[in-house]
Parts: structure tokens; C-alpha cells; sequence
């Protein structure tokens, strides 16, 4: 059982506002080895977000009244296992979650203020599969994918807005991730490493209005290093790049105001050396 207070102080305080909730938040595990590097497991879990106020609501009516507590039940099935003497792990999962009064920013055009308010309902489901593959001494391989479906199933303020089917915000449909690094020893001279990552995400909405205006297109990323390290471990220098293919990406696009656009940072290069004590 978990339980909160919202007391908030300053100006809540003035006006004596305070709330309490409580949820019950259980947790539920049933796992099953068929074989004994590999295991199946089911799980339900109940999260909870305690509810509060709006701190910089433009009218005393909205600054009094509470917004709801956001609960939240996830039900996942999934697959670990490990194959050929553990040179290779998988991780595999499928998941629903069902959304109770989620809670969300909803920008108040008239007054320019960004609220938290209730969604009614909303539900994620996807999948999720990882491997990570070592073939031979000092070469990891790792590779992931998740699909992602996220809408709100009911979303309306009366009067105000109605976003009952829109996606949820920041959850896009696809990502891709690939990576690699690989340590060769240099006889008595430490220790030569290579890196390389690259991922891809998919198109999303930053916000609950599917407003093209709000919309991140989808890129891809790619990295690498080179790196030396002493025999003992205990300095290591590395030469890195990152987003090499110079991709211009949008991180946070805002129509608060002004329209705007918060980019991601271009093609940079850098020396990190690094001690261990």
C-alpha cells in the first residue's frame, strides 16, 4: 500500500490545499525454466503516480482543484535464455499496459500556461528482442528492436480538447539499435579497443495534439571510438565521434509562444583520457 500527502507549502499553503491518496501497487511473478539456460516468465504490475496541483494555473479555480493520481497496470510475457556456452543471450518480451487517469501537460492556448490534467484512459502494447552474441574473446555484439503502440483510448477536457485515438506522446513506433566493441591486446603495451553503435527511431509526436507542428521525423545515429589502454587498466585515451553521418535531427520542437525547433548537436569529435585510482 503506498500512500502520499500533497501538502504543497508557499502559496498552496495560504490557501490551506493539501490532498491524500492511496493505491494498493501489487506485484506478480510466475517463471518457468523448461530447460536450465533458459527461462519463460509472466508478470502483472500496478504502478501509481500520486496526483498534486497546478502550480502556475492562471485562475484560482484550476489552482484549487487537484489533479487525479495516474495508475497504471502492465501485463508481460517473456523469454531469456542463453545458447552455446552462454556466447549468446536473448531477450525476448511482449507487453500491454493499460493507462487509469494518466496525467499529462495540456498548454492552455488563452492564458499560454502549461496544466497537468487527466486522460481518461490509454494503452501501450509492444514487443521488445534483444541479443547479445561474443564469438569470439573480446568481440561483443549486441542488436535490439522494439515495436511500440501507444494511443489514448479516452482523452477529453469537455469543451476544450478531444484527443480520444491520438498517439501518446514521445513513443515511436520502431527502434533500432546495433552495436559492436572489440579489446585486443597489445602484447606488453595495454590494451587496443574499437566501438561502434548505430540506431534508428521511427517518426513520433512530442504531445497529445498530434499537431504537425509537434512532429519529430525519424533519423538515425551512428558513433564509433578508438581507444588504448595501460596493462594495468588504469589510463585509458579515446578518440570519438558521434552522429558521423552529421544527421540533422530535431530533439524538441515547441509551439509555445513562437514556433521553435531544439535540434540535435551535428558531426563532433572528441579526446576523452580518462584514470582510474
Amino acid at each position: 500500500m503506498r500512500t502520499d500527502l500533497i501538502a504543497p507549502v508557499n502559496s498552496f499553503a495560504s490557501f490551506g490545499l493539501s490532498k491524500r491518496w492511496s493505491e494498493f501497487t501489487p506485484r506478480a511473478v510466475i517463471t518457468w525454466s523448461p530447460f536450465e539456460a533458459g527461462k519463460l516468465y509472466g508478470s502483472v504490475t500496478k504502478g501509481y503516480t500520486a496526483g498534486g496541483f497546478n502550480a502556475d494555473a492562471a485562475v484560482l479555480a484550476a489552482f484549487a482543484k487537484p489533479f487525479d493520481p495516474e495508475t497504471v497496470t502492465n501485463y508481460e510475457l517473456g523469454y531469456k535464455a542463453t545458447f552455446f556456452n552462454k556466447r549468446l543471450r536473448t531477450n525476448i518480451a511482449i507487453f500491454r499496459e493499460k493507462y487509469d487517469n494518466k496525467q499529462e501537460l495540456y498548454f492552455d492556448t488563452p492564458t499560454r500556461i502549461l496544466n497537468i490534467v487527466n486522460a481518461s484512459k490509454a494503452t501501450m502494447k509492444g514487443a521488445e528482442v534483444e541479443l547479445a552474441f561474443s564469438p569470439v574473446q573480446g568481440l561483443n555484439l549486441t542488436g535490439a528492436y522494439g515495436l511500440l503502440d501507444a494511443k489514448y483510448d479516452s482523452f477529453v477536457v469537455p469543451g476544450v480538447l478531444n484527443y480520444t485515438g491520438n498517439p501518446l506522446g514521445s513513443a515511436p513506433k520502431h527502434k533500432v539499435s546495433l552495436s559492436f566493441d572489440y579489446e585486443v591486446p597489445l602484447a606488453r603495451l595495454g590494451y587496443l579497443s574499437f566501438a561502434a553503435a548505430y540506431s534508428d527511431t521511427a517518426g513520433y509526436y512530442t504531445g497529445a495534439t498530434k499537431d504537425p507542428n509537434l512532429y519529430v521525423p525519424s533519423y538515425s545515429l551512428f558513433n564509433a571510438s578508438v581507444g588504448i589502454q595501460t596493462l594495468d587498466r588504469k589510463w585509458r585515451v579515446t578518440v570519438w565521434g558521434r552522429n558521423l553521418g552529421n544527421t540533422a535531427y530535431l530533439l524538441t520542437p515547441s509551439t509555445q509562444t513562437v514556433l521553435a525547433e531544439y535540434l540535435g548537436d551535428p558531426r563532433t569529435y572528441g579526446v576523452t583520457v580518462g584514470m582510474r585510482f
